[in-house]
């Protein structure tokens, strides 16, 4: 995994709006990959030509988070705070608020301008579950979807945009309880002739289950994706196993995480990343407990 210091390198590698193609950019996604290895477990090389900026949006927040690769991102924040029900003034204890809730929006920025005309597939997958150390259940895919399209705008900030249903709906990101970090790795793939077809008889998209033990370097072969020409990853951990209930933690198990309830939605993130989440949910904290104790007061 990275460091503690080589993640904050790696943050500085994007800003929100897009970033510059060059040399020295290009060269820092490939590094990240390497020195977290990405490269070789996700896939056997990566040489990229463009840069993808995954954008979630915190729902507790409404903060805007541009991931960079490495950066931690939370699956699950718990308020334990016994709040009047009937006041309906904050969330319910113990209820999920997490920064990869929703599914994230995607932007690339590229310097050869014959990408705005091409289709690309885009995936998402977890190369640690169970647990890092396990990796009896990996890969799961967490998204897949071909006809993927330069929506417009500047080369150095173009949202990618579905001109089809995705072969496999958003799934967040949920270690189980205590896991270390898992490594969520999302990849842009130049899309090949009748990938529509050779994809639909490798991925059932109506089994849920058929998420797990996915191998995206096997898949890309089958389909003739080639090499991905952009990518970035994130880290997340498992809730710690004293904060998390029973409810919380059948939640949080790869195995029963592919419920079809789980998948789909839309998000962004924190542009300072992790940190700064982390300090606002600290106020926010102190501020629901006050105004529980206030509103018991005034019952």
């Amino acid at each position: 995994m990275l460091s503690y210091f080589a993640i904050l390198a790696f943050s500085c590698w994007i800003r929100p709006g897009g970033a510059q193609v060059d040399a020295a950019s290009l060269s820092t996604v490939k590094s990240a990959f390497e020195t977290s290895k990405v490269v070789p477990d996700v896939i056997p090389s990566f040489d990229p030509t463009a840069l993808l900026d995954v954008v979630f949006v915190d729902p507790f927040t409404n903060d805007t988070v541009h991931v960079t690769p490495g950066m931690e991102l939370t699956a699950n924040r718990e308020f334990r705070i016994l709040m009047p029900a009937a006041r309906g003034l904050c969330c319910s204890a113990n209820e999920p608020l997490a920064e990869t809730a929703n599914k994230p929006q995607f932007f690339v920025s590229f310097s050869d301008n014959s990408v705005a005309e091409q289709t690309f597939v885009l995936a998402m997958v977890d190369p640690d579950a169970p647990t890092p150390q396990n990796r009896s259940l990996s890969q799961i895919r967490h998204f897949l979807a071909g006809d993927i399209k330069v929506a417009g705008g500047s080369s150095n900030h173009s949202q990618l945009v579905n001109a089809s249903v995705p072969l496999t709906a958003y799934l967040n990101p949920s270690p189980p309880a205590g896991s270390d970090a898992h490594r969520y790795t999302i990849l842009l793939f130049p899309q090949p002739d009748n990938f529509d077809h050779t994809a639909l008889d490798l991925v059932n998209a109506s089994v849920d289950a058929s998420r797990l033990s996915f191998n995206l370097t096997t898949f890309a072969s089958s389909v003739g994706m080639g090499s991905p020409l952009a990518g970035t990853f994130f880290l997340t951990k498992g809730p710690t196993a004293d904060s998390t209930t029973s409810g919380t933690a059948a939640a949080s198990n790869p195995a029963s995480a592919v419920a079809p309830s789980a998948s789909g939605g839309t998000g962004n993130g924190n542009a300072n990343g992790a940190g700064a989440s982390r300090d606002f949910n600290g106020v926010a904290l102190a501020v629901a407990v006050i105004v529980g104790i206030l509103s018991i007061a005034f019952h």
